[in-house]
């Protein structure tokens, strides 16, 4: 008899990154199927628990999901109205916003002008500032039926996701016979993705409804689409609120003039601070945190993947490998690189989930409540 080959942890790593190039190039090859099957798939783990809650309330599955159903569908169809909203005032906006960069754009040339810098001055005066927000609102309008398309296509297959969950766990213990362990590891690990995305969407739609009302105070055009676009640009941790604070000061900037422009920033930079860098890791924990440099790295890698919906899924999709990696017992190492600082709470998290496990097997095999539904008539627990 043969023994097996241990391999190093130096050729595991070799292997895995061998393994991840190739799925990468096949993720490549079909972004465009891949990207709103992964959209879905966020959207169904998000609302799997309210189907949950409903079958603990005794209704029925099939009116379970169909609640859920309806509910995403509000979600979705209120989204559509602010982004109509926000369109319809950016389009009343725009001559103002084009008086405003043409009187900043002589004011800059006149400083460059008189600072000697003759030749900059003229280059920046010769530059139309109507013909760039005409090409940018371009983009948006034609642009606007493939995120609708998007949308559709994301609902109907997380609709069908929702109406297929129930019988998933069955479906894998029959095809891969997958022990009850190996779904209580399972649900654990997909009870927190959920637990993430449910955080992260609480703040991040937090976060965008105090933005807008804080423009809206002020006074800067287009305050419905700085709260969107807060809202959006919020699930990229560090470098979203980052650029849509800068964006927007510099919108207040051009449009208020500088007093209220900074005071625009600073109330900017107030809220992203105290929801995403105070509240957030507080509700959250440290151990489901992302190093500064993987959430770059994510960006650009799953930007390059999958193109702008790639970077914006980049920090959810990274987190909910982060936290399947901490309850899988080889790879664990993994999800202590990817945490922020030494690493140490991401260790102690894995360590913990090991001894859960060697817990329940010393205990000896789950309850029935806990296994596999019987194939048989239903039995009192």
């Amino acid at each position: 008899m043969e023994l097996p080959i241990k391999l190093g942890r130096g050729t595991q790593a070799l292997l895995l990154l061998g393994s991840a190039v190739i799925i990468a190039l096949g993720l490549k090859s079909a972004a465009a199927v891949v990207t709103p099957l992964l959209f879905a798939a966020l959207v169904a783990a998000a609302t799997t628990p309210v189907v949950a809650l409903l079958q603990r309330l005794r209704v029925p599955t099939p009116l379970a999901v169909a609640i859920t159903v309806l509910l995403v569908l509000g979600a979705l169809v209120g989204l559509g109205a602010l982004v109509m909203l926000a369109g319809t005032d950016l389009s009343a906006s725009l001559p103002r916003l084009e008086a405003s960069l043409l009187k900043v754009q002589r004011q800059l040339a006149s400083g460059l002008q008189s600072h000697g810098l003759a030749r900059v001055a003229t280059s920046l005066a010769t530059l139309d500032a109507r013909d760039l927000i005409g090409a940018v609102f371009t983009g948006l309008v034609l642009g606007m039926p493939g995120v609708l398309s998007g949308l559709a296509v994301v609902f109907f297959v997380s609709v069908f996701i929702l109406m297929e969950a129930a019988t998933f766990r069955s479906k894998l213990s029959r095809a891969l016979g997958w022990d009850p362990d190996r779904f209580i590891d399972a649900r654990r690990a997909i009870a927190e993705v959920q637990r993430y995305l449910f955080v992260k969407s609480a703040t991040s739609a937090g976060t965008g409804f105090l933005c807008g009302v804080w423009c809206l105070a002020i006074g800067l055009d287009n305050a419905v689409m700085w709260g969107l676009v807060t809202f959006l640009l919020n699930y990229i941790p560090v470098v979203g609120s980052v650029v849509v604070t800068v964006l927007a000061g510099l919108a207040g900037l051009v449009e208020l003039g500088v007093a209220d422009g900074l005071l625009l920033l600073g109330g900017l930079a107030v809220i992203n601070v105290l929801i995403g860098y105070l509240l957030e890791p507080r509700v959250l924990g440290r151990a489901v945190g992302l190093s500064p440099l993987i959430v770059i790295v994510s960006i650009v890698f799953w930007g390059w993947l999958l193109g702008p919906s790639g970077a914006l899924l980049s920090v959810p999709l990274t987190m909910g490998v982060k936290i399947v990696l901490a309850h899988t017992e080889d790879l664990r190492w993994l999800a202590v690189l990817l945490g922020p600082g030494e690493g140490r709470h991401e260790h102690e998290y894995a360590e913990q989930q090991r001894l859960t496990r060697l817990t329940r097997r010393s205990d000896g095999p789950p309850t029935i409540k806990n296994s596999l539904p019987p194939t048989g008539p239903a039995h009192p627990d």
